[in-house]
């Protein structure tokens, strides 16, 4: 009925499972418009167009008959051998509005009684048609997603570890309401150190900035990659709460409660030595002779997340061993989904 390509063998092809085209109802491409088109019970009216031998039976002669049911002019060609035994059957005339059916052996039987009786079953066709609607023809009620994480991007850390899969529906994009429509984003905040930038930081290890109004920024470093020197970071409950503090109210909970976002200054990012590079604007970096896609738009050195965290609904989740990410590596991830 349709091919299926190598990239999407690699993609979505598993050992249980084979992938449909996902635009049967309004390809174009001719290999699947004419088996839809010739589906098409209001083009072919549900003929008949396939009789199955089960039981080829002994004594028959050879011959064209009707196809009896519900629907009419529906014939078959009979083909035999020299026993008798029904070697072929061939549609001729496929009718119209079959929803049941038996071949008419009537006149090609055996005199007398029927020894050897032959089995022969016409296939019915869906209510539209064989290859009208392949999904419910060949009960496709799976999804299957794909994801590849690799160097390619760097949207996705090479330097860090994971151990939960996910998929969120419907997340929006960064201060607006509109849907994130894009193959790929990220959700951590990033900063682009300047080049006299030194030290390696530890993935997980917390690091602060005094701004300029006096206030502490903190964040927990998620990637750092040496070749681009942008660090990616986060902020979450535990550094202003820690495992041991609740809502109960402390002195300072002003100051020790806020949430500080990092700034764009000549002022360092302990413990590290070096301070970012404000005059850095875009989303790309040439290094050396290499054009860099940062994955996220950077403004005085500093990039937002691209979507607005806690939007969009977690439809699934999967904990999973935990997989320690290399540069050389590549990891496949496929979730089936049923509905």
């Amino acid at each position: 009925m349709f091919s299926v390509s190598p990239s999407d063998i690699i993609k979505f092809d598993s050992t249980e499972y084979i992938v449909v085209p996902n635009d049967w109802a309004t390809s174009t491409d001719s290999q699947i418009s004419d088996v839809r088109e010739a589906g098409d019970s209001s083009v072919q009216n549900n003929q008949i167009k396939k009789v199955y031998i089960d039981d080829a039976g002994a004594g028959y002669s050879a011959g064209t008959v009707n196809i009896l049911g519900d629907g009419t002019g529906a014939k078959v060609s009979i083909s035999v051998n020299s026993s008798g035994n029904i070697t072929g059957a061939t549609v001729t005339q496929g009718g119209k509005g079959y929803t049941f059916g038996i071949v008419d052996l009537g006149s090609l039987q055996p005199s007398g009684s029927i020894p050897n009786p032959a089995k022969l079953i016409p296939i019915i066709p869906p209510s539209r048609g064989h290859g009208y609607d392949i999904y419910s023809e060949l009960g496709a009620d799976k999804v299957l997603m794909y994801a590849r994480f690799d160097a390619s991007t760097k949207d996705f850390p090479v330097d860090t570890k994971f151990s939960q899969v996910g998929v969120i529906k419907n997340p929006q994009q960064l201060n607006s309401t509109n849907l994130f429509t894009e193959s790929q984003f990220t959700a951590l905040s990033a900063i682009k150190l300047a080049d006299d930038f030194t030290g390696t930081p530890t993935i997980g290890g917390e690091m602060t900035q005094t701004r300029d109004d006096g206030k502490i920024a903190k964040g927990y470093v998620a990637s750092y990659d040496s070749e681009t020197k942008v660090l990616k970071y986060f902020q979450d409950r535990s550094l202003y709460f820690g495992n041991e503090k609740d809502q109960t109210d402390y002195d300072d909970v002003t100051n020790g409660s806020t949430i500080y976002a990092f700034e764009s200054s000549s002022n360092t990012i302990s413990p590290f030595s070096g301070s970012i590079n404000t005059t850095f604007d875009g989303s790309t970096v040439t290094v050396g002779s290499k054009l860099i896609d940062l994955g996220t738009t950077f403004t005085n050195g500093l990039a937002s997340p691209e979507i607005n965290k806690k939007t969009g609904e977690l439809i699934y989740l999967d904990n999973r061993p935990t997989v320690q990410r290399d540069i050389r590596q590549k990891e496949d991830v496929k979730i089936i989904l049923e509905f």
